[in-house]
């Protein structure tokens, strides 16, 4: 019976932490930061995140959008943002020890979008799904995934040392 427990408590042990510690996944989190950027001052983009998915999509507007969807609303969590003589930075803010931030990013880029755009991730997924023609696209990524879906660009470079690009 003692073994019966203790396989049991190691279940629910392990279940526990699943759902404690998955950056990147989209359960119930909330919009807790909006930035907009005129895409007439903008020529090139960069993100920079570790864990949390990334998905490019078409913006509605004229303007340049990004949203990050976390499950705890701390400003110190929010991306580091820095948009100076045309380049725009973003990287992910400050993150908890423990990867317990449920979290994910949606950057929406509006027609006509010709910045060059560099994103990098380190164990995410990275997703692009715009139809329009946009400025070249660089999509890298250490241990996650890409997932590019009917993409023009200018130019396309995709690479990744140990996940999967698609």
């Amino acid at each position: 019976m003692e073994k019966a427990k203790l396989t049991a408590l190691l279940a629910g042990i392990v279940v526990f932490i699943a759902t404690q510690t998955s950056c990147g996944g989209k359960q119930e989190l909330k919009l807790v930061n909006e930035q907009s950027f005129s895409q007439r001052e903008v020529f090139s983009i960069r993100l920079d995140y570790d864990r949390d998915d990334i998905t490019l999509l078409e913006s509605a507007t004229a303007d340049i959008v990004l949203k990050e969807y976390m499950d705890i609303d701390k400003s110190a969590y929010y991306a580091r943002i820095d948009n100076k003589n045309g380049e725009l930075l973003i990287r992910e803010g400050q993150r908890p020890s423990g990867n317990r931030l449920g979290c994910y990013v949606e950057l929406y880029l509006p027609a006509g979008c010709q910045a060059d755009i560099s994103v990098h991730t380190t164990e995410s997924k990275l997703k692009a799904e715009i139809s329009y023609p946009m400025g070249a696209l660089r999509a890298e990524t250490t241990h996650g995934t890409i997932e590019l879906v009917d993409i023009t660009a200018r130019a396309i470079s995709v690479s990744s040392a140990g996940g999967t690009a698609n």
